[in-house]
């Protein structure tokens, strides 16, 4: 929705709107400074978004959108974009905004586009004008060169087995301005499989622990907290069922479910190694429902059933033999009232 208010403001061959907050993943800016310079540079009053982005970088100095705008003030457009263009025909619906993120990689390159084509105020733009298109982007910075560093180097290390070091690097990288995608890709494949090669309950804890230690040493990249949360689950997730699955092989099955009770909580998706624990419990349990049901046991039955529930919501047997069972148990009553 960001994307789309921004890409139709920027023309006046669509109805002009209010400016959306335009911020770059990861960024944390002021949104309503962001819209104000904006809505500047929409206007062509460049001395004024300049003056404002220096002030909002000051403020903010890893502030990846603000130096992007900036860039296109200062620099030339030809030393951004290169002299080397074709010719495009302005269609109904298109702008700057638009254009900028189909030929230059990023809707933000707006105002550099319109520069390029010396158009001071990027809204006056015509069905059927003749515009350039540079055929490269933007040189990528030091910043992006960076990140991309960063990634490649998180991957490397997820390949060579070592998940705890790939989540390190990413969380501690100085950028990753522009691959956040890759960014949480990794660290969930790297969370992931640091849990499947874990062996023992000590390395589960000890993997939560150094996962926590790296995001408390590091606030550079927000939009990794987002899956801070998800990865302390997983881990506890698998943690309950590997406790449940030890209890289970010392014939202890009340602790075994407690365990696997508190796992089933999360809406995480049961691994192949905790099924058949899954499978072996509720039959035990739905075993001992039915000699309750049978003896007319039927509070003790339902009690059962309902745990089976818990874990394994679509134990069919649990769900049928449950209604029946409440089912005579509204008769019982019935007929003690009627008796009576």
């Amino acid at each position: 929705m960001l994307l789309c208010t921004l890409l139709s403001s920027c023309s006046l061959i669509e109805k002009r709107s209010t400016p959306a907050p335009v911020v770059e993943p990861g960024v944390k800016t002021s949104v309503s400074g962001v819209n104000q310079i904006i809505a500047m540079l929409e206007r062509g009053q460049q001395q004024n978004a300049r003056q404002a982005l220096l002030k909002l970088i000051k403020q903010s100095p890893n502030n990846a959108t603000a130096k992007r705008l900036l860039a296109q003030l200062n620099q030339s457009p030809q030393q951004r974009y290169g002299k080397s263009h074709i010719k495009y025909k302005v269609k109904a619906g298109d702008s700057f905004g638009k254009l900028a993120q189909k030929y230059l990689g990023h809707y933000l390159e707006f105002y550099g586009l319109a520069r390029y084509n010396n158009i001071r105020d990027p809204r006056k733009l015509s069905v059927g004008q003749i515009i350039k298109i540079p055929q490269k982007q933007p040189k990528p910075t030091k910043e992006s060169l960076s990140a991309n560093s960063s990634i490649t180097r998180a991957q490397q290390q997820l390949n060579d087995q070592q998940p705890l070091a790939a989540i390190k690097t990413l969380i501690q990288a100085s950028s990753l301005k522009g691959y956040q995608r890759q960014a949480n890709k990794l660290l969930w494949s790297s969370v992931t499989l640091y849990i499947r090669n874990s062996q023992t309950v000590e390395a589960l804890q000890t993997g939560q622990k150094k996962v926590t230690e790296f995001f408390k040493q590091s606030s550079h990249h927000p939009f990794l907290a987002s899956n801070f949360k998800q990865a302390q689950d997983y881990f506890v997730f698998h943690y309950q069922l590997f406790q449940s699955q030890q209890a289970h092989d010392a014939g202890n099955d009340n602790e075994a479910y407690s365990h696997f009770a508190k796992a089933a909580k999360y809406s995480f998706d049961l691994p192949a190694s905790s099924q058949q624990l899954q499978h072996t419990l509720c039959e035990n349990m739905h075993r001992q429902a039915v000699l309750e049901y049978r003896s007319q046991n039927l509070e003790q039955a339902i009690a059962l059933w309902d745990k089976i529930l818990i874990i394994n919501p679509q134990h069919e047997p649990a769900r049928l033999y449950r209604a029946k069972a409440n089912k005579l148990k509204s008769r019982l009553k019935q007929l003690d009232t009627t008796s009576q």
